[in-house]
């Protein structure tokens, strides 16, 4: 821990010790076994409820077993138990749903008390009132894009009674769980009394909003976030070239597809593309649009590009999942047991504890074990659930959010033209509470507040941007919007699921846009991208923003099964690796702010799998950490390219970072650390690698790349649109592996098989023609250089790369420490239904360290039972097996739940 968390730890310390002296202190009794500080290696067993009986007792405890202790009848037949297995894993069996949800609630609630009450105030746009003004920033975007309470009121009302039941008893179950947590100061959140925050009661709807929030932009692939980007480009490239030219430039630097480069679902295979899909370049009245914004573009630009960083810098403090991932499925045929095998990955960044959260759910209705989200609702978002199992990897294809450019009424701010009449915006205003600060959670202390926050939206949407001019506004519109709440009848649907029919059934009325990937016990596997997908207007872009005045209103929506979708590919396998590198099919188009080609691991991932036969657990355990670690899967995109480069110079050192790379490329590309010594064993990786997850570029520079992109665009591209990457001294569109799959194009000299419109490597200020190969060698020459400066030494074999540290942020005041290479899931599972065999891993561990006693232990060494305990499995790609069967044999703990909720 660092010394600013140090002093938040001590001065936490001492507000508790004054609250304990002033009630008397603490007592050490049974009745308060949660107070007990464990020693090393002791585990302490905390009885929020009566005294949990021997396990001679345990199957009187199952709901409906006569004679239960202390039960009556009733009870007996509606009451939920909570059995903690020696992970600390709740399992809750239940003889109803109803039960079942209050119970889930009271685990959540008294699990994950800090998280549950975050991740509501996040989502309802009140992160202020924990955090204080910094978070401010976060609370305004969510009210104005997001989150208004008389919608999410109006979509409650609107559920099935069914699922208003159930979340009614999910809240009774949180709020029991709070009023357990916050009246024993030994339990309750050390921040809560830091901050002198008390949760409100838990409502309904609370659990609506926090599942809204993973469909929206932050944590699915919404999209739209590159529109008003692209129309600066479009401008630069026009200026440069010429009307038509340009525009024929700017589709190819932005290309819809790639030919060269991997699909999940192979080619062939899957559904057609639907005739409302089919888009064209932009026409006439979008392209005089985005040249009628050029003057302002920019500014535009800028100022979204500001309001987006500065979320960002929030939202990094907050306890928030965003779905990257990666996922595989592998059909019966291809299996040992004959049935469907899933791994599934989901990538929400190391925290402490994380903020998703290990749970069992068994009702008549459904036998779960999974994922679940702190506030959720009482069900499984990604897991194992009666004979079938399933992951999500995040949608960045979808395209659900369009900017629209609303023409201004001279001398009127709120007016704006649509279909020929002038309107005006409605106007309304949400107000924000703002919690005290005090040192050091900040820098000098900050008394209570408020602030109010004035949104103004048109038919289309609230206006996120002005032209300083006042001529245009820029408004979004939302696939989404007042339909957010369907999200909670697809995961009911996914986890109560007798079959793959009614699997899909459920997945029809997602909202988010994922990669949505299933295997089950009967062998089938399925692969389908979610959501809302609007059907765009004859002329009209995804790439661009759209005018306002009701010319290019949306036509509808994709049908659910028109979106790409397959069910058992030949040859029974799918892999998807991150929202960024995988492409649904051939068919369907980039987004307007990330484009995906070449530069994948997915193809790469594929060839590895299809070497397995009769895959098992242990098979994709084996494989699981050259998915994404052990091995670079973009630099051999380049692998044939470099060869034919470096081999035709007689330069000799650049012959001799050929013959690493060629030793390299023997290996696999492999990147491991054989011999312990905390670097990688390649010495071309600090040459050539090209791949930069979790590998952040000022400690991991990308000299050869970085080069070679600015050889290869900045003439062309170099005061383009803004980009979001720091990587690289020009300004092409998109993300890191955009911008190299962009390079492999340019190097190619083609799209396909279309030859490009201009060729990239000539360089536009001079006469000479220049070579990919010439630049290529240009590039290796000036990274060896500054490679020598670096490493002091012209030795190349004495240039090794470190293994990165991945910490665990503190969602709290405390985590453990760091762990070698890279974060390879928040929560990781490999299933096979038909064999009844599922393994998990929950890093660090799967409770929380949130009150004073917890946290005084930790930063003693001595960690709360199941705060750290996967923390070593995990770092070495291990798991632990989901307890599905037997856990009521030898719990860690027994809760007996009366109320049905």
């Amino acid at each position: 821990m660092g010394q600013g968390g140090l002093r938040r730890a001590a001065l936490a310390l001492s507000l508790f010790a004054v609250a304990c002296a002033a009630s008397g202190g603490i007592a050490l009794g049974r009745e308060n076994a949660g107070a007990v500080v464990p020693r090393a290696g002791e585990r302490v067993v905390v009885d929020p409820l009566p005294p949990t009986p021997g396990p001679s007792e345990l199957s009187e405890l199952l709901p409906g077993a006569p004679g239960a202790p202390g039960q009556s009848a009733q009870e007996r037949s509606s009451g939920a138990t909570i059995f903690r297995d020696r992970l600390g894993v709740s399992h809750i069996v239940a003889p109803s749903e109803r039960a079942a949800a209050y119970a889930v609630g009271y685990a959540s609630a008294t699990e994950r008390p800090f998280l549950t009450a975050g991740i509501r105030l996040l989502a309802q746009g009140r992160s202020a009132e924990l955090l204080g003004p910094s978070a401010l920033p976060a609370d305004e975007a969510m009210r104005r894009d997001f989150y208004e309470a008389a919608d999410v009121e109006r979509q409650f009302a609107r559920l099935p009674q069914h699922i208003r039941e159930l979340l009614e008893a999910y809240a009774r179950g949180v709020q029991k769980g709070f009023d357990v947590v916050m009246s024993d100061p030994t339990r309750r959140p050390l921040l809560f009394d830091l901050l002198g925050y008390r949760p409100e009661p838990w409502r309904a709807q609370d659990s609506l909003a926090v599942a809204m929030l993973f469909s929206y932009v932050v944590f699915a692939g919404e999209g739209g976030a590159g529109q008003l980007r692209n129309a600066a480009l479009l401008d630069r490239l026009e200026q440069r070239f010429g009307a038509r030219r340009g525009l024929a430039i700017w589709s190819q630097v932005l290309w819809r597809d790639d030919p060269r480069g991997p699909t999940v679902i192979p080619a062939g295979q899957g559904n057609d593309e639907p005739r409302a899909l089919r888009e064209e370049r932009p026409g006439a009245q979008q392209v005089r649009l985005a040249r009628e914004l050029a003057p302002v573009i920019d500014k535009l630009v800028d100022e979204r590009l500001r309001e987006a960083q500065g979320l960002d810098a929030v939202l990094k403090r907050l306890p928030l999942p965003k779905i990257g991932s990666y996922a595989v499925a592998i059909g019966g045929t291809r299996t040992a047991s004959g049935g469907g095998l899933l791994l599934g990955s989901p990538q929400a960044g190391l925290t402490a504890p994380p903020v998703f959260w290990q749970v069992g759910i068994r009702t008549p209705q459904r036998d779960c074990l999974g994922m679940s989200i702190p506030g959720f609702g009482p069900w499984i978002g990604i897991g194992w659930c009666n004979g079938h199992a399933w992951s999500l990897v995040a949608g960045n294809l979808g395209e659900q959010v369009d900017n629209y450019v609303e023409r201004l009424k001279p001398g009127d701010r709120r007016a704006y033209l649509y279909r020929g009449q002038w309107r005006q915006m409605t106007v309304r205003q949400e107000r924000f509470r703002i919690g005290a600060c005090v040192p050091p959670l900040c820098e000098r202390p900050m008394p209570p507040g408020e602030s109010t926050l004035t949104i103004e939206e048109t038919v289309h949407g609230p206006v996120v941007a002005r032209d300083p001019d006042g001529r245009f506004a820029v408004t979004q519109r939302r696939a989404q919007r007042g339909m957010w709440a369907r999200t909670l009848l697809t995961v009911d649907g996914w986890n109560k699921a007798r079959s793959l029919a009614e699997f899909e059934r459920a997945t029809d009325v997602a909202t988010g846009t994922y990669n949505l990937v299933y295997a089950d016990a009967r062998g089938h596997i399925l692969y389908r991208l979610t959501g809302l997908q609007p059907v765009r207007s004859r002329g009209f872009d995804r790439r661009l923003p759209a005018p306002g005045d009701g010319s290019a209103e949306w036509r509808g929506f994709l049908r659910p099964r028109e979106l790409p979708r397959v069910v058992d590919p030949r040859p029974q396998l799918i892999v998807v690796n991150q929202g960024t590198e995988s492409k649904p099919s051939r068919w369907w188009p980039n987004s307007s702010a990330v484009a995906v080609g070449q530069a994948s691991r997915v193809a790469q991932n594929r060839v590895d799998l299809l070497r397995i036969r009769r895959a098992d657990g242990d098979d994709l355990e084996a494989a699981n950490p050259r998915l994404l670690e052990r091995r670079d899967g973009i630099t051999p995109v380049f692998a044939a390219i470099l060869e034919r480069a470096l081999r035709r110079s007689r330069d000799p050192e650049l012959a001799e970072a050929l013959a690493l790379l060629r030793e390299w490329q023997r290996s696999g590309f492999a990147r491991v650390d054989r011999d312990g010594d905390g670097f990688y064993d390649a010495p071309a990786i600090a040459i050539f690698g090209a791949d930069d997850f979790n590998l952040p570029s000022a400690q991991y520079p990308r000299y050869f790349w970085e080069e070679l992109l600015r050889l290869v665009f900045a003439d062309e591209l170099g005061d383009g649109a803004k980009g979001s990457s720091d990587r690289g001294s020009f300004a092409a569109p998109g993300g890191w592996l955009q911008r190299l799959s962009l390079l492999k194009i340019a190097l190619d000299g083609r799209l396909g098989r279309q030859r490009l419109v201009h060729q990239f490597v000539d360089d536009i200020s001079t006469p000479r023609r220049e070579t990919a190969g010439e630049l290529i060698r240009r590039a290796a020459k000036s990274a060896i250089e500054r490679l020598a400066a670096e490493f002091g030494t012209r030795d190349m074999r004495r240039w090794l790369r470190k293994v990165p540290q991945t910490s665990f942020t503190a969602l709290g005041v405390v985590a453990p420490p760091p762990i070698p290479g890279f974060d390879h899931g928040t929560y990781s599972q490999i299933v096979d239904p038909r064999a009844g065999e599922g393994r998990y891993i929950l890093p660090p561990g799967n409770a929380a360290a949130d009150s004073a006693i917890d946290i005084a232990a930790a930063q003693a060494g001595r960690y709360p039972p199941h705060f750290a305990d996967q923390r070593e499995r995990y770092a070495a790609y291990g798991f632990f097996p989901m307890n599905r069967f037997g856990f009521e044999r030898d719990p860690e703990q027994v809760i007996r739940l009366p109320e049905a909720g």
